[in-house]
């Protein structure tokens, strides 16, 4: 809900497939800063709050972070753990798989270095959650895919909060 925050809009065209009004976006970017400051993290938990969401949901939207993925794989809370992995499951694009998901990170961070410990520990991290999930259902980490759940992205695009 925050990433607005973050993106660089000068690359925008490069994540959409469609011409988008660029002046609109960085109106919108400047309204989220000024509301929200440059905490994108901080602008998920504040929207959350506004729109009344539960104390539960608020928990789960702050288990996600670069630095809380090892503490997710290693906890008990599987509500945490599929929040986290789904997290990482989506691109600028859409619905990737994790290998995926890590080069797009890689590439769009590599200003931080290449194989750093923590980025390690982070994708570590995911695919022991993948594998915890995934020991416990009935699909695999492929039958999620972009044809998969396009459906379910067209129905939740009239849900109404």
């Amino acid at each position: 809900m925050g990433n607005i925050i973050k993106f660089d809009l000068s690359q925008i065209h490069n994540f959409l497939n469609q011409d988008v009004d660029i002046n609109y976006w960085i109106r919108v970017q400047e309204e989220f800063k000024k509301k929200y400051r440059n905490n994108e993290h901080e602008a998920h938990w504040q929207i959350a709050k506004e729109i009344g969401v539960s104390d539960r949901i608020l928990e789960l939207i702050g288990c996600i972070s670069f630095k809380g993925a090892a503490q997710n794989a290693a906890g008990q809370d599987f509500g945490k753990k599929i929040v986290h992995y789904s997290d990482g499951r989506v691109g600028p694009k859409g619905v990737v798989s994790l290998e995926e998901r890590f080069a797009d990170l890689r590439n769009r961070y590599r200003q931080h270095g290449d194989n750093t410990p923590e980025r390690d520990n982070f994708e570590n991290a995911l695919r022991q959650i993948e594998k915890q999930i995934f020991a416990r259902s009935v699909i695999s980490p492929s039958d999620i895919n972009p044809a998969s759940v396009s459906k379910k992205i067209e129905e939740l695009k009239n849900f109404i909060i």
